[in-house]
């Protein structure tokens, strides 16, 4: 049976942080319009970038946390979680319609997504599994919440859904919820970065060096085809709608303000 719902993947998208947490923004607001639609869309960054979670306050952050990141772009993104250094990172926003089971709960969209992306891995080379450290004392769905307690970096922290490598961290996720839509933010942290707070966390290139795609953008172009397929979707190439670059355009200028960067 067809399913009643469509995957619209949008072109995959280089910019600015302030931009591409704009457009995630305008498409989280037009999915009330479209109920019956599960948009996606890859984007990487045109300059290094730190995205801060939504919890997390630029000027409430200890001198000792700033410090290493006062001379790189800053931008606070929609979703929870702990902060995320996008250094030749593919970067991904999933919206699904709160009618669709997905949006139950957070744990299932995680795990739905996870599971779809750990498979495209597979075929690829690399053996991707969800943590399930549960028994450990490590819940599922922190980064939809507070994060005081947890480490300032997302990639230093451990979410039983995160897909991880030989133990190590490589995707993870974040989510913000409305009533008629959740957006899911994740990351793909494909090699390690030279900045100095960042150069431990090796990236996906570090641990399976015979992954088969080097090109992040490129393994990106294959992306929504793929999850089309593993989710038995009717897949769609689509440009943004007008609309969504119009709204997309203004998030993107008020996420430039101070005031937004220190909002709590």
């Amino acid at each position: 049976m067809r399913s009643k719902y469509n995957l619209n993947v949008l072109p995959t998208m280089h910019a600015d942080g302030a931009t591409q947490m704009g457009f995630d923004l305008a498409l989280l607001d037009h999915a009330h319009e479209t109920p019956d639609t599960i948009w996606l869309r890859t984007y990487t960054w045109s300059a290094p970038t730190l995205s801060l979670g939504y919890f997390q306050t630029w000027k409430e952050l200890p001198e000792q946390l700033k410090t290493p990141w006062e001379n790189v772009a800053v931008v606070r993104r929609p979703t929870g979680g702990g902060a995320i250094w996008h250094d030749g990172d593919l970067t991904y926003a999933i919206v699904v319609p709160s009618n669709h089971a997905w949006a139950a709960s957070a744990r299932v969209l995680y795990q739905a997504i996870h599971d779809a992306i750990s498979g495209l891995m597979a075929s690829d080379g690399a053996n991707l599994q969800r943590r399930q450290v549960e028994a450990s004392g490590v819940e599922s769905g922190q980064a939809t919440g507070s994060v005081a307690n947890s480490p300032f970096l997302c990639f230093d922290d451990g979410d039983a859904d995160d897909l991880v490598l030989r133990g190590i961290k490589v995707v993870g996720g974040a989510q913000r919820r409305r009533g008629w839509a959740t957006l899911q933010h994740g990351s793909i942290h494909w090699e390690r970065s030279s900045h100095e707070s960042a150069s431990h966390l090796p990236g996906l290139l570090d641990l399976c060096p015979d992954f088969a795609e080097r090109s992040p953008v490129k393994w990106a172009d294959r992306f929504g085809k793929r999850l089309s397929e593993a989710w038995e979707l009717p897949y769609k190439l689509v440009q943004p709608p007008a609309e969504v670059v119009m709204a997309a355009h203004a998030w993107s200028n008020r996420l430039k303000e101070l005031e937004w960067l220190e909002k709590r």
